[in-house]
């Protein structure tokens, strides 16, 4: 009995300096909940914003470089792009050039043209060359869309895990708190101790319901983000 009370009277004599840094710790905590969770993410992609050297900075939902890593479709995406800028170019230019006098003799001696009800017929088989890049690449841009979703339900996935954590730790230290709390009034100490045990466990109880509210409301946001995006 007389060890427990020394080590009570030892915990009455420290609460008052660690008290304060607790609760300082966890206003910290209050006011800056609405930043991001950082965590290592094991994935290394590419990130073309930074002359495409690898993104290992993990999940941070605010940095540009982690979104512009994500969103990537590598260098094919990019050629596939440019491919299609230049066979619009250069179907419109075509289609400039048919409508003029002189450039449609000149277009008869470059391309050849059968005419079926006064139309030339060789621009059929340009559109059907193009529907059919377009349907390759629409299922390029599908399976990128695909991975990009999977990549941004994982990182919600992970801000979820976390926050979830790091709730369940400050529970478990406010549950601490509360069992100190209860062996201090059987053994008759102070009022004081009374007061600052229980201020500083609703603190952190007030701190993880917080951290909980904050990542629902990021969740709903993101979610509709993708909704909008995909």
């Amino acid at each position: 009995m007389e060890t427990y009370t020394s080590i009570v009277i030892i915990l009455l004599l420290l609460l008052p300096e660690i008290a304060p840094q607790v609760i300082s710790h966890s206003d910290s905590t209050n006011d800056n909940v609405s930043q991001p969770i950082s965590q290592k993410d094991s994935t290394i992609r590419v990130d073309p914003l930074d002359n495409f050297k690898k993104y290992k900075g993990g999940f941070i939902i605010t940095n540009k470089h982690y979104w512009s890593s994500v969103i990537f479709t590598g260098i094919y995406g990019y050629a596939i792009g440019v491919l299609l800028l230049f066979c619009g170019v250069l179907l419109a230019t075509i289609n400039f050039c048919c409508q003029s006098g002189e450039g449609r003799r000149n277009n008869k001696k470059i391309f050849p043209s059968y005419n079926f009800k006064g139309c030339d017929v060789w621009p059929v088989p340009l559109a059907i060359m193009h529907m059919i890049l377009a349907m390759v690449f629409s299922g390029l841009v599908l399976a990128c869309g695909a991975n990009f979703n999977y990549q941004a339900r994982t990182s919600v996935n992970i801000m979820i895990k976390t926050t979830n954590d790091a709730s369940e730790i400050i529970k478990n230290a406010t549950e601490a708190l509360k069992e100190i709390h209860e062996d201090l009034m059987e053994s008759n100490v102070g009022v004081e101790a009374f007061e600052n045990l229980y201020s500083t466990a609703d603190k952190f109880n007030s701190t993880a319901e917080n951290i909980i509210e904050k990542a629902a409301k990021n969740k709903l946001i993101i979610n509709k983000a993708l909704k909008v995006v995909l």
